[in-house]
């Protein structure tokens, strides 16, 4: 079915205002009074942009437009204009429109637009208040957004578009469907989109928030666009892509775009709904709102999809939903299996082959194996200790893998990396599998956290517990991390302080490698990056010292289990986690032991109230080191990092040398603990 789109790219340079009658709001209302504005569109790309039409290149406003205006909150305060050919200019670049009045939506002395417009009208709701808001109820369009700088309204592109021709030569039919997707599952597009564009004072007029959602919620994201085909070789296809990228204050920055991190596919299916062809790219490509990506004639490039072969678990495959579906709720880059409960002895877990928490899939899975396992002391397990077997199973009837372990006849207590490899050798991903000696619980300990804190840190198999004359367990320090790494390394396996500490021993390899970009860092899971000297080297593992490898959301990166997360420095919580108390040693119940290797929180626990009161302890276990890879201070010194990162080498943790409690700003590329929060 031949298409016929009329497209409104235009590259223009930015109209400040026009010559038009400057609106007068003041003026008494009156309904034969009338508002004229005129309108341009927006060049934000102007070097990405081609020819949307490929027969003419079509750049300019037409006749039949239609623009919709509103003013007011009042979702009746509203009006639709239809372009004349007296409206748009001679070279098609501007178009004016004649209204009668409409009251303006006036809300603070800062925001100097007043009214707002959007195209197309047709995928506009109404009735409902808008605001400063532009909405869209029908995202496959061309969407813009536009507020008045005094009589003119600037449009800005809020969607990004992908165009395509494609030769269907063989039976009628073949090609009744076109499913557009991002081959990491990225959103494409929403059941409703909004975006506020407006001027406040003394900033030129941009889209300073926009994301999916109408104001009462967020409606479903779809990963997939599905649209009817035009296969005669020569009529142009065209994807709208609302972006799912946002951010407040945009002020003066391109709209983001969708970003494809390993590219793209289009699927062409039959009337009956099977796939008959598709064309993919694996290469990451960001389209950005206003920009048009196109493919041109893709017909050379299809080719008939081939599944991957179906993969059946060896040892087994837990049924979906069950006590062993271990990411049933959500998936995660840490797994626990409760090794106080015999009965998970000699049983078969699994999980979805997810990088993190989300639906990204790790890719075409050729073999699974335990890098390396520790039971966090000085002895190190035997092979089939802490995991017994692994495998993974890929049906044909999923769209993912899943990987599968079995442990032992008789459970141990443990910590172990399974990674997942491609044909090739290369690790996909990785996943930790927890195992501790006693259940994990949880508490605010009295208010020293606001939100719910695990009783242990990340990977540790007991609670740490002391007194005036008792050292903290070994095994109740956990392991540690290299800030914004998915991936654990072995804790202490003794508590001897200064640099006599040495590593818990492992069954596997551990080793170092030279600090890499935080983007192939998932490859070396087992690999602490050692980066050199304190004096000469540089203070973190990755090359580009990014910021957001962890965050106040939970992400791919981060290493806490399902319905954890990552605590953050909030501005002021007066807890554990406020950044503007720099010394903790104020808080509930604070009591620091260096000589039994321990740090205690919290008030006298409460079996009454179990979810607010409660103490905590805090093994001084240590760190390791970015420069030479040593175990340093274990039983002497803590280091307890949190989400927030800054932006060159280095991050805020919560940190003790033995006598203080406070939190500083350490090298990104020293391995600290982790202790997670309820996300």
């Amino acid at each position: 079915m031949k298409q016929t789109n009329n497209i409104l790219l235009v590259g223009v340079v930015l109209l400040a205002f026009s010559c038009n009658k400057v609106i007068d709001i003041n003026e008494p209302e009156s309904s034969e009074r009338t508002m004229t504005f005129t309108c341009v569109i927006a060049d934000e790309t102007p070097d990405s942009k081609v020819s949307l039409d490929v027969s003419n290149g079509k750049t300019e406003w037409e006749i039949g437009d239609e623009i919709m205006i509103h003013g007011g909150k009042d979702g009746a305060t509203f009006q639709m204009v239809t372009l004349q050919a007296g409206d748009i200019s001679a070279d098609g670049k501007t178009a004016t429109i004649k209204m009668t009045y409409m009251a303006p939506y006036d809300r603070t002395p800062d925001v100097v637009s007043q009214y707002y417009a959007q195209y197309p009208a047709s995928a506009v709701p109404t009735g409902s208040n808008m605001y400063y808001e532009c909405r869209f109820n029908d995202t496959k369009n061309l969407l813009m957004g536009a507020c008045n700088v005094g009589s003119t309204f600037v449009f800005y592109h809020l969607s990004a578009i992908i165009a395509y021709t494609v030769s269907d030569d063989s039976a009628p039919d073949d090609f009744a469907t076109a499913v557009f997707s991002g081959n990491n599952g990225e959103a494409v597009a929403y059941d409703v989109y909004q975006a506020r564009i407006r001027q406040d004072k003394d900033k030129d007029p941009r889209c300073y928030y926009w994301k999916p959602g109408n104001g009462s919620g967020t409606p479903a994201a779809s990963t997939t666009y599905t649209s009817v085909p035009a296969t005669d070789g020569t009529t142009v296809n065209y994807i709208y892509l609302t972006s799912g990228v946002g951010a407040v204050d945009r002020y003066n920055v391109s709209y983001s775009g969708v970003n494809f991190t390993n590219g793209f596919t289009i699927k062409f299916l039959n009337a009956g709904g099977d796939e008959v062809q598709r064309v993919s790219t694996s290469t990451p490509k960001t389209v950005h709102a206003g920009e048009v990506l196109n493919l041109g004639n893709i017909t050379s490039r299809l080719y008939t999809y081939t599944p991957p072969a179906k993969h059946d678990s060896t040892i087994g495959l837990p049924a979906d939903g069950s006590e062993y579906d271990l990411s049933k709720t959500a998936s995660a880059n840490c797994y626990i299996v409760d090794g106080s409960n015999a009965a998970n002895a000699n049983k078969v877990f699994k999980f979805k082959a997810y990088k993190g928490k989300g639906t990204t899939g790790v890719g075409k899975i050729a073999s699974v194996e335990v890098l390396w396992s520790t039971q966090n002391t000085a002895v190190a397990p035997s092979d089939g200790d802490i995991i017994a077997a692994v495998d993974y199973d890929k049906q044909t009837a999923n769209d993912y893998y899943e990987i599968c372990f079995k442990t032992p006849e008789t459970i141990h207590a443990g910590n172990a990396l399974i990674a997942a490899k491609n044909s090739s050798g290369d690790v996909l991903w990785s996943w930790h599998i927890w195992i501790p000696t006693t259940s994990i619980s949880s508490s605010t300990y009295g208010g020293v956290s606001k939100v719910r804190m695990m009783d242990r840190n990340l990977g540790a198999l007991v609670i740490a517990e002391g007194d005036a004359d008792t050292d903290i367990d070994v095994t109740s320090c956990g392991l540690f991390y290299q800030w914004g790494r998915k991936d654990p390394f072995p804790g202490p396996g003794n508590l001897l302080g200064e640099y006599n500490s040495s590593s818990a021993a492992v069954f596997g390899t551990v080793n170092t490698r030279a600090a890499t970009a935080s983007a192939d860092i998932y490859k070396y899971p087992n690999s602490f990056v050692q980066t050199g000297g304190d004096g000469d080297g540089t203070k973190d593992w990755s090359t580009d010292h990014s910021s957001s490898l962890w965050g106040s959301v939970k992400n791919e990166n981060d290493p806490c289990p399902p319905g954890w997360k990552l605590p953050i420095f909030a501005s002021s919580t007066d807890d554990l986690w406020d950044k503007g108390v720099t010394d903790k040693t104020g808080l509930a119940g604070y009591a620091l032991n260096a000589t039994h290797h321990w740090l205690k929180l919290g008030v006298d626990y409460d079996d009454l109230n179990p979810t607010t009161t409660g103490y905590t302890y805090f093994p001084l276990a240590g760190y390791r080191t970015q420069n030479n890879s040593d175990y340093a201070y274990a039983g002497g010194r803590a280091l307890i990092w949190q989400a927030y990162g800054e932006s060159g080498e280095y991050a805020k943790c919560l940190y003790s040398d033995g006598s203080f409690v406070g939190y500083r700003t350490e090298r990104k590329g020293r391995g600290g603990n982790v202790r997670c929060v309820a996300e």
